[in-house]
């Protein structure tokens, strides 16, 4: 995995942002599918209160 080349973001470079932009369009995409797989993981836990 790379690494940004800066520890605070007033010294970020282009590259690192286009790295950060991608690594954050690529968890974006995959938020909905990891969601699901929580809620439906929660199905039968809290029946009783239901």
């Amino acid at each position: 995995m790379k690494k940004v080349s800066f520890t605070q973001m007033k010294d970020c470079s282009k590259e690192d942002y286009e790295f950060l932009t991608a690594q954050a369009v690529d968890d974006a995409r995959h938020t909905a599918g990891r969601l699901v797989c929580l809620a439906s993981a929660t199905v039968g836990l809290i029946s009783g209160f239901a």
